[in-house]
C-alpha cells in the first residue's frame, strides 16, 4: 500500500496505476538536503517510467504554487538535483469555480 498526505495526492495515485508509461512508483522517496543554509525537502512521489528514467514528484494544488516560499522550495529542490543529474516534476491542478 502506498501513503499519501492529501486527497490530491491520492488522485495523483491513479493516474500513476493508468498511466502506460509509469512501471513503478514510490511515496516520498528520498530527502534532499542543504547545509548552507540548513535546508531539506522530501519529494511526494518516484516515479520509474518505462524508458528507465526516474523522475521525482511533487504534486502541489495550483493555488499553493503561487506562494514564495514553495516557489523558493521547488526551486531549490530543482537546483540540487539538477546538480545529481535528477529530474523533479510539479503535477498540479487548477480547480476552476463558477460565480
Amino acid at each position: 500500500m502506498i501513503a499519501y498526505e492529501e486527497l490530491l495526492e491520492a488522485d495523483a495515485l491513479v493516474l500513476f496505476e493508468m498511466h502506460p508509461s509509469i512501471v513503478a512508483y514510490r511515496e516520498q522517496p528520498c530527502t534532499i538536503r542543504s547545509e548552507a543554509p540548513v535546508w531539506r525537502y522530501t519529494p511526494d512521489f518516484e516515479l520509474l517510467l518505462r524508458d528507465g528514467r526516474s523522475v521525482l514528484v511533487e504534486v502541489k494544488p495550483h493555488a499553493k504554487l503561487g506562494r514564495p516560499e514553495v516557489a523558493d522550495q521547488i526551486a531549490n529542490a530543482r537546483r540540487l538535483l539538477d546538480q545529481e543529474g535528477r529530474e523533479l516534476c510539479v503535477l498540479t491542478v487548477l480547480i476552476c469555480t463558477e460565480s
